[in-house]
């Protein structure tokens, strides 16, 4: 099943004194049932760079966070309209996902980029799992919002490839995304579906940003699922599901 979104009326489609405009998503096929349409929504936190290659950790250094562990960033900002610099895509009961990162200027990431250390450093892929001490999505997302310091709990992913021998069949897989978004969440694992019965290493939790070597918006990532026989998948891991609203 692919899940879609609506969007949170209080982020407006322009910049706000919250400083995060939004974007409608809508539903997709379902790629092995039906399409359902929980909240989601994806928060523009006024980027206006490019994505950036996930930044890796130095090597042998032993305050580099490992891939999967939380680090945490403490972002700042003088007033709650001032721009936080990055792209955020909010999946409620799931997570904050950081799709792009603004390199220069002002704002509470580039500047705090800016004086830390690489592996710390705040890139895309890396999934917000608390803000302030919240973690379910919705209260994260308020006090991203609502305040001028921002204490962040992120996990960097591991990334890799893996082949799913399909045949053309479904591959039994609830996804949850938007489609403004960069990829496909995995929210469940059907016990008898194809993936859980040839032992794919697809795990729930696991981001899918790319198919087939293909980035693009959801809808394009579901067509290459669907029309491939054997999909690759490139998957972004970081471990545990964000706490549900």
């Amino acid at each position: 099943a692919i899940r879609g979104s609506v969007v949170d009326p209080s982020f407006g489609e322009l910049a706000t004194a919250s400083g995060f405009p939004s974007y409608q998503a809508h539903a997709m096929f379902a790629c092995c049932c039906a399409t359902e349409e929980p909240d989601a929504e994806r928060c523009d936190f006024n980027a206006e760079g490019q994505p950036l290659d996930v930044a890796q950790g130095a090597q042998g250094d032993a305050a580099a966070p490992r891939k999967g562990q939380p680090f945490e960033a403490t972002l700042r900002r003088a007033a709650v309209s001032d721009k936080w610099g990055t792209l955020v895509e909010v999946l409620p009961g799931v997570g904050m996902y950081v799709t792009s990162v603004q390199e220069e200027g002002v704002g509470g990431v580039p500047e705090y980029n800016r004086g830390a250390p690489a592996e710390r450093r705040i890139a895309p892929l890396d999934r917000i799992v608390g803000v302030n001490g919240l973690t379910a999505v919705s209260d994260m997302s308020k006090a991203f919002r609502e305040s001028t310091t921002v204490v962040l709990q992120i996990r960097r992913p591991f990334i890799f490839e893996t082949t799913v021998e399909s045949n053309g069949q479904p591959l039994g897989l609830t996804l949850h995304h938007i489609e403004t978004g960069s990829g496909l969440y995995v929210e469940r694992i059907g016990p008898q579906s194809l993936v859980a019965k040839i032992g794919a290493d697809i795990i729930a939790g696991d981001y899918i940003t790319k198919v087939n070597g293909l980035e693009g918006r959801p809808s394009e990532l579901l067509q290459q699922l669907k029309s491939s026989t054997a999909p690759v998948l490139t998957i972004a891991r970081s471990e545990g599901p964000a706490d549900a609203p």
